[in-house]
This record gives structure tokens, C-alpha cells and sequence, in this order.
């Protein structure tokens, strides 16, 4: 019985590297919502609070899409995140009537949980011997420097505006990372 279930683990890829695919989209879509956030800022007048409520739910919404297709590394933590995007998504879109708090307070929430989420997130791929987990560290962590800016932020649409989109960007660029790598691991492990 051992036999057979080394060969089965032989010719199955490592769990790190085989979403890859999914991994790499959910980086895409995080780094194009988070220029998004600087573009619609600078662009256009739209409210803020709305702007920014709609891209965390794009992003929530997707991250529960890319969580829930696969069987990967990290789902609570990735889950949790899912959710943090959504809710403070409908909070800063004033879900149902009006703004539960400033919007400079729900993000400074934001970027705490979310932080934590994707240091719980790093912690798991760490544990999972998943390649490059120190980019969602670096990520996590500086989600909770962002949290801190935002205290310094006094209201401005326009630093608000900034540490989202650096955050979004941050994220995603982990993520395409985590991909990229775990895409030549793969690629190795195939050729093998």
C-alpha cells in the first residue's frame, strides 16, 4: 500500500506549485485594482468612499472566487481575507444607508485584519515548504504599516487613495511572485 501511494504522490505536483494559474490571476487582478485606486482618484471626482468600497469588493469577491476554486495552501487565512475585503467593501459603500465609520478609520481596520490574514497566510506556505512565502509576509506586514499611515492620513481622499493602491499593488505583486516561482518549480518537477 505504501508503494502505491508514493507512486500517486510522484506523479501528482507538489501542492505549493500546482495553482500556480490562480495564483498568478489573483496577482494580476490585485495590482490592476490597486492602479485602478490611483487612476479613478486622479482622473475622475468620483466620491471616494465609494470608489475605494467598490475595488475592495472586486477584490474580496475575487479572492473568494480563487479561494473556493482550489484546493490550496492557506484557505482560512485567504477566506478570512476574502471576507475583510467584503465587508469593509460594503462599509465604506455606506451598506445599507450610510458610512458606518470615517473612511479613514474602516481602512486603518482594513489594513489591520488584512495584515494579519496575509501573515497567517505567509505562516501556512512557510509551513508548507511553498516557495517565496517571505513576499506575503512582506506583504502582510506592510498592510499593518498602511494601518498606522492612515491614522496620519487625516481624511485625504488622496493619501487614502495612495496607501490602497500600494497595498493592492503589494498584494498582488506577492502573489504573482508566489506564481512565477512556483510556476519554475513546476516546470522542474515536470521535467523531472
Amino acid at each position: 500500500m505504501r508503494g502505491v501511494a508514493r507512486k500517486q504522490a510522484m506523479h501528482s505536483p507538489p501542492a505549493p506549485f500546482a495553482l500556480w494559474p490562480l495564483t498568478l490571476l489573483q496577482g494580476i487582478l490585485l495590482v490592476g485594482l490597486g492602479i485602478l485606486a490611483i487612476v479613478l482618484h486622479l482622473l475622475f471626482s468620483l466620491p471616494f468612499a465609494m470608489t475605494i468600497g467598490c475595488l475592495l469588493l472586486a477584490s474580496g469577491i475575487g479572492r473568494l472566487i480563487f479561494t473556493l476554486g482550489g484546493d490550496q495552501i492557506g484557505f482560512w487565512p485567504s477566506l478570512f481575507s476574502a471576507a475583510v475585503e467584503i465587508a469593509f467593501g460594503f462599509a465604506l459603500l455606506g451598506w445599507p444607508i450610510e458610512p458606518l465609520a470615517s473612511p479613514s478609520l474602516l481602512l486603518m481596520l482594513f489594513f489591520f485584519f488584512d495584515g494579519a490574514a496575509h501573515i497567517l497566510y505567509a505562516l501556512h506556505h512557510q509551513h508548507a515548504h511553498s516557495p517565496r512565502w517571505q513576499w506575503l509576509l512582506v506583504a502582510g506586514t506592510g498592510y499593518l504599516i498602511f494601518s498606522g499611515l492612515t491614522l496620519a492620513s487625516d481624511d485625504s481622499p488622496a493619501m487614502l487613495s495612495v496607501l490602497v493602491s500600494l497595498a493592492l499593488v503589494s498584494g498582488g505583486a506577492s502573489m504573482i511572485g508566489l506564481a512565477f516561482h512556483a510556476h519554475r518549480a513546476m516546470s522542474t518537477w515536470l521535467n523531472q
